[in-house]
């Protein structure tokens, strides 16, 4: 009689092999992904740790360079207003009585004083909106005679720039929410911008509308010249600190490269917006994007 155990083939069937793992097997990998998972906590707050660490060491390099431009920009200032004083003194008794020659080089001393001492003070103005001291004040403001203000400030220099602006404001524009120092700043710099180099273009246009064809839109305030532009390669860099397009115009034109940096973070406080359009050889578009009230 046939053994019950063997198979229909005569042959004897294999022992059954369990394919479950053993409670031994269970338990040791248990115990690995524990200590897998011990050690990525570890590793975890070495890391926070680290960057914790890290974030104040940065924080504190951070207040240290602003607290040393601050402290050089004090120290600048001082003898600065003394030679503006000085100079401004001897330039008004001395008119007249020194040749020529020796008066040009007074007020060459005067200006370059004056330009220094413009400097410092955005370079101060600049650390102060880094390090989050700089508060705005955001009112209701009625922005067309914001414009006519500051273009009454500019007005010498349009007419020494042989520059006539050309002024179109929309009717019944809106006010805007924004801070009126802070704003008037703003609109200076990108004026005073469009003057120094609009190399000898005769027009300058500000203008200020809605932004689009909507009652309730933004308003944009656009400064344009027709003067030398900007490298399309250099658009996005022109509102970082310190960046000069060309070199060569910092001697001629003046300036450190502050003007646009200090714009883009005023306006950034106002939740309002900078944008920048230019084509070389062809001029510069500022556009100034502000929230109605």
């Amino acid at each position: 009689m046939a053994d019950p155990a063997s198979s229909k083939n005569g042959h004897d069937d294999p022992p059954a092999v369990s394919v479950l793992p053993s409670v031994e097997a269970l338990r040791a990998a248990l115990a690995r992904e524990r200590e897998a998972r011990l050690e990525t906590e570890r590793l975890l707050a070495q890391s926070e740790e680290a960057f914790s660490l890290a974030k104040v060491e940065l924080e504190e390099l951070i207040r240290g360079k602003h607290d040393l431009l601050r402290n050089m920009g004090h120290e600048l200032r001082t003898p600065l207003n003394a030679i503006i004083g000085f100079s401004s003194l001897l330039l008004a008794r001395l008119d007249g009585r020194l040749a020529p020659e020796d008066f040009d080089y007074l007020k060459i001393t005067h200006e370059n004083a004056n330009n220094l001492l413009h400097v410092v003070n955005q370079a101060l103005e600049l650390t102060r909106l880094q390090s989050g001291s700089y508060a705005v004040e955001k009112d209701r403001l009625a922005l067309e005679p914001l414009l006519d203000s500051c273009l009454a400030m500019r007005q010498q220099q349009f007419a020494e720039a042989g520059i006539m602006p050309i002024v179109e404001v929309a009717t019944d524009l809106p006010d805007v929410i924004a801070d009126r120092t802070a704003l008037s700043k703003c609109l200076l710099a990108v004026i005073d911008n469009a003057i120094k180099f609009s190399d000898g273009a005769p027009q300058v246009l500000v203008s200020a509308d809605r932004a689009e064809n909507d009652p309730e839109s933004d308003v944009v305030i656009m400064v344009a010249d027709r003067g030398i532009g900007i490298p399309e390669e250099h658009l996005d860099r022109v509102t970082e600190p310190f960046f000069q397009v060309d070199s060569s115009l910092t001697k001629e034109k003046g300036g450190a490269g502050l003007g646009l940096a200090i714009t883009r973070s005023l306006l950034e406080r106002q939740d309002a917006r900078l944008k920048i359009m230019s084509h070389l050889g062809h001029g510069t578009t500022v556009h100034i994007r502000l929230k109605r009230a």
